[in-house]
């Protein structure tokens, strides 16, 4: 398996797992088991959300509403099955409080594949200013794309289901989710229909920022700079 795929797949249970477990008094066993209620102090807790300023507010996992024994656990679980870097810059955000962080949190560096998240948000922002939808085709954008993909979306790429492979994705070495260089010209798809696979593909990722950007008319940096980034603090020198 792809490292990449393997530690956001590790991460996604993490993350289940942190919010599953609830160590309050008289519960023993995870709430999110066969689907039961969450007990009315945990829901209080977490309607208690708070917004951070220039810095976290720190407080304890219990005040939140989670276990210290058992959040340890997790985040054991979490380094047993992690590189180099293990848990040194994960940080914790329960109800909007730091309530736990490795040593190495300011850590500067790529994000590497977390720039597909800007991406789906970019997405977001167009289907909010109406000039997308998850259903629109993409070959009323790119009429190219038609000839080899007439059924697919912007939900299939949003997805990962498109199918999209560019020309040129041979495998490159460890290199093989899609290694174009020219991720712009549509080659024979990897499946049919779209929807009815997954691809962690990164020429489909490119292709899909491309198609946004013509829907939007302005490049997505500018997009996300003006309506996300500057707005929330975002330093530009860190990020």
């Amino acid at each position: 398996m792809n490292p990449g795929i393997k530690y956001l797949i590790l991460f996604q249970l993490f993350l289940i797992n942190v919010y599953c477990l609830q160590g309050k008094p008289g519960i023993d066993r995870y709430i999110c088991e066969d689907n039961k209620r969450l007990p009315e102090d945990t829901l209080k807790v977490r309607g208690n959300v708070v917004f951070p300023g220039e810095k976290w507010e720190v407080t304890t996992p219990e005040s939140q509403g989670l276990s210290s024994s058992k959040l340890k656990e997790a985040i054991q679980l979490l380094e047993d099955n992690s590189g180099h870097d293990g848990v040194k810059e994960v940080m914790i955000i329960r109800n909007g409080y730091l309530i736990w962080e490795g040593e190495d949190v300011d850590k500067v560096h790529g994000v590497w594949s977390v720039t597909k998240s800007f991406t789906s948000t970019a997405l977001g922002l167009l289907i909010s200013d109406g000039k997308a939808s998850l259903n629109t085709p993409v070959s009323d954008i790119v009429p190219e794309m038609r000839e080899n993909y007439p059924d697919l979306t912007l939900r299939h790429f949003t997805t990962m289901t498109s199918g999209y492979r560019a020309q040129g994705d041979e495998a490159r070495g460890n290199y093989t989710h899609g290694p174009s260089a020219t991720p712009f010209i549509p080659g024979a798809p990897l499946f049919r229909p779209p929807g009815s696979k997954y691809a962690y593909w990164d020429s489909a990722m490119n292709q899909f920022a491309f198609i946004l950007t013509l829907i939007a008319e302005e490049p997505l940096e500018d997009l996300l700079k003006n309506r996300v980034l500057d707005p929330i603090g975002i330093n530009p020198k860190q990020w």
